[in-house]
């Protein structure tokens, strides 16, 4: 509604306001009342002010022209952050994966690593060929395959572990592998 009156004071025809208000009795301002001719002699025209549009119920709505987001957008920005998430998702997979992994590994290298020292410290020679020695780690079954291989020097022979999980019947993946030379009298 204030609107409406705002538009209806700016509509009005007048003059230029007076050089010098008439003060009122109670010390407010008043208007002076001044004839046409006066005005015109004090050096003032009339005046047309600015007349704005007619209102229509567009120009009375006093909303901004935009306030949120469209649905457009935010569909878009939705379908990012479903992208985000999802690659994340699958990047957090992936590293528990290969972190399982690798623990798995590292329990089978101690494997290796703890049958390679039993050979080294035992009071005699390990027979030429292959053995199977299970070995637990890290609450998992494992095999080692022991292969003792001569070498051209008969003071030493090479020992070659590999690592296979023990529920991995076939043996097809090998967790890990040590080879090293040792000596013929190994612990004397």
């Amino acid at each position: 509604m204030r609107c409406a009156e705002k538009t209806l004071q700016r509509r009005r025809v007048g003059f230029s306001p007076p050089a010098a208000p008439s003060q009122h009795a109670a010390g407010e301002l008043k208007p002076a009342l001044l004839g046409l001719s006066q005005l015109v002699a004090g050096g003032l025209k009339p005046t047309l002010r600015t007349l704005p549009k007619p209102l229509t119920p567009r120009t009375l709505r006093t909303r901004p022209q935009q306030l949120g987001f469209t649905l457009l957008e935010v569909l878009v920005a939705l379908g990012i952050a479903a992208t985000a998430l999802v690659s994340l998702y699958t990047l957090a997979g992936q590293l528990l994966k290969s972190s399982a992994a690798l623990d798995v590994r590292q329990a089978a290298l101690w494997c290796a690593d703890n049958r390679l020292v039993t050979v080294s410290l035992s009071q005699f020679a390990p027979p030429l060929g292959e053995s199977p020695h299970a070995c637990s780690q890290l609450g998992r079954e494992y095999t080692v395959k022991q292969t003792i291989i001569a070498t051209p020097n008969p003071l030493f022979r090479r020992i070659e572990l590999g690592v296979f999980a023990k529920e991995d019947r076939s043996a097809s993946e090998r967790l890990a592998f040590l080879a090293t030379v040792i000596p013929q009298d190994a612990g004397r």
